[in-house]
C-alpha cells in the first residue's frame, strides 16, 4: 500500500475518533436555564410557586437523561426584587456570566419587559410564565419572547362579558376600578373598560384607583369606594398586594356592601388562605383549578 493511502486512511482514522469523542462530549455539555424571579418583595407568593414547579420540572428532565435525553439541565436562578431595571440587570448577568440559553421569568409584567430587551439584544429565548400583560408580545415584538399564559386582553374580555350579563341582570349602573398602577394592571384596567363600553351601554366608570405596586394600607382606598357607591368593584390586585387587601378590608364588611367581580386567585392562594377569603368573591385563575 502506498504511503500517502496509508497517510490518508490514518488521518480518517484520527479524525473519527476525534469526532466522536466531541459529540460524546457535546452530548454531555449541560443546558444552562436562567431563572429570573421576584422572590422577595410583592412577587414573592406566585414567584415561589414558580421556582417550585421550575425545580420539579427540571428534576423530572435530568431524571430521563437531560434536555432531549443528552444535555442535564442545569439552573441558575436570581432575584430581580420585582423591579424592572433589577430584572434587565440580572438577566444580564445570567446570559453573559451564567451563559445561559434560555430565560424563564418573571413576576410583574414591567420586569418581563425588562428582561425581553436584554434577551432580544442576546438572541436568547425569554418565556414569560408568570406576568402576562398583552404588550410583552404585542409591543415592540420580539422574535425571542414567548408567552405562555393567558394575556390581559384575554382575560379582560372574559370578565367583562361576564360582568355585563349581571349588570343587566342587577340593573347595575356604576363601577369603580381598583387595580395595581404598573403595566400589568394598567392594560388589564383599560382593555375591561374598552370592552365593557362596547358589551354593556349604559354602564359607567365612576372613580379609577390605582394603588402602587406593593401597597400594604387598603383602608383608605374601600372608604373612597364605599362613598362612591357603585353596583361593583372591578379589581385587578395580586401576589400579597391581593391578600392584604383581602384582609385589611373584611372587617369593614365591604364585601357584604359592595360586590367584588373579579380577583386573581391562584391555587395556592385557595388552599392558604382557605378561612381567610371572603365569599360571594368572583375569582379568576389563570389555568384550571385541580381537583384531588
Amino acid at each position: 500500500m502506498r504511503r500517502e493511502n496509508i497517510f490518508i486512511i490514518l488521518i480518517s482514522f484520527i479524525f473519527a475518533i476525534t469526532l466522536t469523542i466531541a459529540q460524546e462530549s457535546l452530548a454531555e455539555e449541560p443546558y444552562n436555564l436562567g431563572v429570573a424571579l421576584g422572590l422577595s418583595d410583592p412577587g414573592n407568593l406566585y414567584s415561589k410557586d414558580g421556582l417550585d414547579a421550575i425545580k420539579l420540572a427540571v428534576g423530572e428532565i435530568n431524571a430521563q437523561r437531560g434536555f432531549l435525553g443528552e444535555h442535564p439541565v442545569k439552573l441558575y436562578v436570581r432575584d430581580t426584587l420585582t423591579n424592572p431595571d433589577v430584572a434587565a440587570k440580572k438577566t444580564k448577568e445570567l446570559i453573559v456570566n451564567d451563559n445561559v440559553r434560555c430565560i424563564l421569568g418573571t413576576y410583574s409584567s414591567a420586569s418581563a419587559l425588562g428582561v425581553k430587551s436584554i434577551t432580544w439584544e442576546h438572541k436568547v429565548l425569554h418565556i414569560a410564565a408568570i406576568s402576562n400583560s398583552e404588550n410583552i408580545t404585542k409591543k415592540d415584538f420580539s422574535p425571542y419572547t414567548f408567552s405562555v399564559v393567558p394575556n390581559s386582553y384575554m382575560q379582560a374580555k372574559a370578565v367583562a362579558l361576564a360582568v355585563s350579563k349581571m349588570a343587566k341582570d342587577k340593573k347595575w349602573k356604576y363601577y369603580v376600578t381598583l387595580v395595581s398602577d404598573y403595566e400589568w394592571g394598567h392594560s388589564t384596567q383599560k382593555s375591561f373598560v374598552e370592552i365593557l363600553k362596547q358589551v354593556s351601554l349604559g354602564l359607567e366608570l365612576k372613580k379609577a384607583l390605582w394603588p402602587p405596586l406593593g401597597e400594604t394600607e387598603f383602608t383608605r382606598y374601600a372608604m373612597k369606594i364605599l362613598k362612591e357607591n357603585p353596583g361593583f368593584v372591578f379589581g385587578s390586585l395580586t401576589s400579597e398586594d391581593n391578600e392584604c387587601w383581602f384582609n385589611q378590608v373584611k372587617s369593614l364588611g365591604f364585601f357584604d356592601k359592595v360586590p367584588y367581580q373579579w380577583s386573581l386567585i391562584s391555587v395556592t392562594e385557595l388552599i392558604t388562605q382557605e378561612y381567610q377569603l371572603p365569599r360571594g368573591v368572583v375569582g379568576v385563575c389563570r389555568a384550571p383549578f385541580l381537583h384531588t
